[in-house]
């Protein structure tokens, strides 16, 4: 993913050599040659060389999700980290105090800008949501028996015969709209089915439904031998 990071100039003298720095969140890692990260800090290899009194610039940076990225909201800081005038030397920011200190401003209001020195409004943050897609393992069984329920592996014409299927999720997330194809062979005709959830005789497919970690549901199919 990509992060603009737009940087403005409300002085009334130009800014050089203008230093930036983004502060890696949990659950991101830098993935753009432009920048150098340690200890959780990136900074912009090449600062920016001349910025005009008024003038605005912009710099991207990109990063990749880590795999065990955490759901939810999550906020990337950037900042201004120094600038110096015309003759190099550093400039005073008149709201603002250039660092590559996150604490400093504990409660940053995102795309804040004044020139009244009410906000550090060189310290910024954009957010993204994490989606994580759920991870489920369905284990499925299945077994035959008589009609008095003993299991068996052989039948003969006329006799009745019993499928057990047994679905499992073993997790570690919910499965949702989970759904099972055991279709009876032509050898066999239907008699009755006893399931939880919904069993289609026509298609064969037993619709289980939305299963939590470690529950299991069952499907019986009655059937004669032809």
């Amino acid at each position: 993913m990509k992060f603009t990071i737009e940087i403005t100039n409300q002085g009334n003298v130009d800014a050089k050599d203008v230093a930036v720095t983004d502060y890696i969140p949990t659950g991101l890692t830098l993935a753009d040659a432009n920048w150098t990260a340690a200890a959780g800090v990136a900074t912009l290899n090449t600062p920016i060389a001349a910025l005009a009194a008024g003038g605005k610039t912009t710099v991207d940076i990109s990063f990749t999700v880590d795999a065990g990225a955490t759901a939810g909201k999550l906020s990337n800081a950037a900042e201004i980290s120094g600038a110096t005038d015309k003759d190099g030397k550093p400039v005073t920011d008149a709201d603002s105090t250039p660092d590559t200190l996150p604490s400093n401003e504990p409660a940053i209001t995102d795309d804040a800008i004044d020139g009244s020195g009410g906000d550090e409004d060189d310290h910024d943050i954009a957010e993204i949501t994490i989606t994580v897609d759920p991870k489920v393992d369905i284990e499925l069984t299945k077994v035959v028996a008589d009609a008095n329920g003993a299991t068996i592996t052989m039948a003969r014409r006329g006799d009745t015969v019993i499928y057990t299927l047994q679905a499992t999720n073993k997790g570690p997330d919910a499965a949702t709209a989970v759904t099972v194809k055991d279709q009876l062979p032509a050898g066999l005709t239907y008699v009755s089915d006893d399931s939880t959830g919904k069993y289609d005789t026509t298609s064969g497919m037993w619709t289980v439904g939305d299963m939590a970690n470690g529950e299991s549901k069952l499907l019986k199919i009655t059937a004669t031998v032809k």
